[in-house]
């Protein structure tokens, strides 16, 4: 496609965060730029990659308006990135996107005729189909995150005992969605709480025409949450003594009591908060003990391994 002026605020913001992705990078942003739906920026934010991303980069800059990179000379962790392109961008409507992965060509616009056709609606998520580093399909997990109730505790219940993949953040949001909350992407699994969050306040729909083809691969830093060096690839911060399971619990709670939802309501989801965590205290217990032995040395094993 040829490149195509900027109107002064476009419509849609992608915003890409990536760290030595030039595996995948050119597929991914070939897949943008093959969008039939044409407004929209595309903000790259560097983490201080070491290998060809920025030329790569700064190849398809020099092509394209649409395209900009952002730089930073150090690593400041996948969480920082990932608020770094939210907070660069300025369009209406926002998604994430992942160098590893490809939207649909009709990505764009199926997205956003669903939002302005159901206005009331949040966020729009993709059916996700999985794909290894050659582009062959995969069998992709069964997926049951359904959020399109106008009951938040449905919507909360399915966030909470669903079966899904991480996969919601390449949909598209409403900005206005996401600036009312709180964003903070400063501990590893944030974007769970976000999700939570979204589920709480509104109404977020699912299309099975919304394709995203997710890259399955060994260098996937999710891979390897249980490593001191890919724990400092999504958060440098943070601590090694943490207890992730602990905080997103109480990230959730908080969530609850902070919700403008009507009482019987909020106490309703209260209710159901503190069951699901009853139920994964195996959980929090293998967090503590992972984190008493690694303070006392008795392990290189941390409490990132999920």
């Amino acid at each position: 496609m040829a490149a195509l002026a900027l109107t002064t605020t476009p419509l849609i913001s992608i915003g890409l965060p990536v760290f030595n992705a030039s595996r995948h990078l050119k597929a991914a942003i070939e897949a943008h730029l093959a969008q039939t739906f044409p407004d929209f920026e595309l903000v790259i934010s560097d983490n201080g990659s070491t290998d060809d991303t920025v030329d790569i980069c700064l190849a398809y800059a020099r092509r394209d308006p649409r395209i900009r990179l952002h730089r930073s000379l150090l690593n400041r962790g996948l969480n920082w990135n990932h608020r770094q392109v939210y907070l660069l961008s300025k369009g209406p409507y926002f998604r994430w996107a992942a160098a590893d992965d490809l939207p649909d060509n009709n990505f764009l616009a199926c997205a956003l005729h669903n939002l302005e056709q159901h206005p009331d609606a949040l966020a729009i998520f993709p059916r996700a189909q999985n794909i290894d580093v050659d582009g062959t399909f995969l069998p992709t997990p069964l997926d049951t995150l359904d959020l399109s109730s106008h009951d938040p505790i449905d919507r909360i219940r399915s966030v909470l005992l669903g079966t899904y993949q991480m996969t919601y953040l390449q949909g598209l949001f409403r900005r206005s969605a996401l600036a009312a909350l709180p964003m903070r992407w400063n501990y590893i699994g944030y974007d769970f709480i976000l999700l939570f969050e979204l589920a709480i306040r509104g109404r977020c729909l699912r299309s099975d025409r919304l394709v995203l083809y997710r890259r399955l691969h060994a260098d996937q830093a999710t891979r390897a949450l249980h490593t001191r060096q890919t724990m400092a690839t999504f958060e440098p911060a943070a601590s090694p003594y943490a207890v992730p399971h602990f905080v997103w619990a109480v990230a959730r709670i908080r969530a609850v009591l902070r919700s403008s939802l009507p009482l019987p309501a909020r106490l309703a989801a209260l209710a159901l908060t503190l069951r699901h965590a009853w139920w994964h205290k195996h959980l929090m217990c293998r967090d503590l003990y992972r984190t008493v032995a690694s303070a006392l040395r008795l392990t290189n094993d941390t409490p990132y391994r999920l």
